[in-house]
């Protein structure tokens, strides 16, 4: 087994493993996590009635990795190239798992209502309403979510070692659903720091770098390519502002 495979193996592993784990302490504090679940969550639970991932049992995933696997399956089939129909083919499968309503966020509905208005025309009643706020300037920063950033992971698994290729392939994705540089930005960090990640020989001083750099060479390009301007902090700031943080603590509870 070679160390390219074991890696990309983790990074999906992880990537849902992760995602299946969070279920079940979304919304919630520390204080919160530890008062429910009677300290720190460390395996599989099914999550609370009153979380988005309610109709799971534990260990199921939810958007975070079904989406990004949908994509990651799409693009292998069309040579790795995002187009509007390996999207459209990923996006389809998305709308008929089961529980996609408990999960998609408005931002992912609205391209939804977009991709599918046509073929799909109970969407539109269906999602009629999720993004019914004020229209002001910026759309009230309404699409700069984290949506673009949990699914982008197959733009760094498709292109290992390679962050400039990366990069390029997150914003190609995002243009369907997150069109904007903030959303832009933080999937291009994202990718270029797991693309740097699976190297063969790699570092965590690199991976961070690579994310840093993966932030603001996205943000440079999504407003090249004319995607939408919202209001907000620079992501690769944001970025050295956790680290240095991190670096002044000997644990994460603290930091």
């Amino acid at each position: 087994m070679s160390t390219e495979y074991k890696k990309i193996l983790g990074c999906l592993v992880g990537a849902a493993a992760a995602d299946a784990m969070g279920a079940a302490t979304e919304v919630r504090t520390r204080q919160q996590i530890r008062e429910y679940f009677g300290g720190w969550v460390t395996g599989f639970e099914k999550p609370p009635a009153d979380t988005f991932g309610r109709c799971n049992e534990a260990g199921m995933c939810t958007d975070d990795f079904i989406q990004a696997k949908y994509i990651m399956d799409a693009l292998l089939k069309h040579d790795r190239r995002v187009s509007d129909e390996a999207m459209r083919e990923a996006f389809q499968r998305w709308l008929e798992y089961p529980f996609y309503a408990n999960f998609t966020g408005p931002t992912t509905r609205a391209a939804m209502r977009a991709l599918f208005n046509d073929t799909r025309g109970s969407l539109q009643g269906e999602l009629e309403g999720e993004k019914q706020s004020v229209a002001i300037i910026n759309r009230g920063n309404a699409e700069a979510t984290n949506g673009a950033a949990m699914k982008i992971w197959p733009a760094a698994v498709l292109h290992p070692g390679n962050t400039e290729k990366a990069i390029r392939c997150a914003l190609d994705i995002c243009r369907f659903t997150h069109n904007n540089v903030l959303a832009m930005s933080g999937a291009a960090a994202m990718a270029a720091a797991t693309s740097e990640a699976l190297q063969g020989v790699t570092s965590a001083d690199s991976i961070i770098a690579a994310g840093i750099y993966g932030a603001e060479r996205g943000y440079a390009l999504a407003v090249e390519q004319g995607a939408m301007m919202v209001a907000g902090p620079s992501v690769a700031r944001r970025i050295e502002l956790a680290v240095s943080l991190g670096k002044r603590h000997t644990g994460w509870e603290t930091a």
